[in-house]
């Protein structure tokens, strides 16, 4: 027998699930690999909001892989991409962050380009990053 609380409770637990499903649509699960990079959380916590968690970008946001990212990064250093994350991003608070945090976003930004960087090798040095082009990857 049902009582009017039980059908009040099942109803708000149906549209929680429903709710719950449509926000979650889309998000892929974070692999191990991402887990263990030094700029998943940061990025997760500073740019996923306009980005994209899966870096496809957003409404806010372009995105941040694939063909979109190759014509406005490639050919370019990743003291470029360093620069532009440290004095512009995120939108309004450009600076906020340490440099260390900016260069391990920077580095999973690459990562998921196909480009390897060890983001806890480096430092915020200029002159090294300068000297490392951001190139497509040819194998996507």
């Amino acid at each position: 027998m049902s009582t009017p609380r039980t059908l009040a409770i099942l109803t708000t637990l149906g549209v929680l699930t429903v709710a719950l499903l449509w926000v979650f649509q889309g998000v892929e699960p974070i692999s191990e690999e991402d887990r263990a990079h030094p700029g998943t959380d940061p990025y997760n916590q500073n740019c996923a909001t306009c980005h994209g968690r899966n870096l496809r970008g957003a409404e806010t946001g372009p995105p941040l892989v694939g063909r979109a990212f190759e014509l406005a990064w490639e050919g370019r250093t990743v003291a470029d991409l360093f620069q532009y994350n440290r004095t512009l991003m995120p939108p309004g608070g450009g600076g906020s962050l340490s440099d260390s945090v900016y260069l391990d976003i920077s580095a999973y930004i690459l990562k998921h380009n196909g480009m390897k960087l060890d983001s806890v090798g480096l430092a915020a040095d200029m002159e090294l990053l300068s000297g490392i082009e951001i190139r497509a990857d040819t194998e996507r």
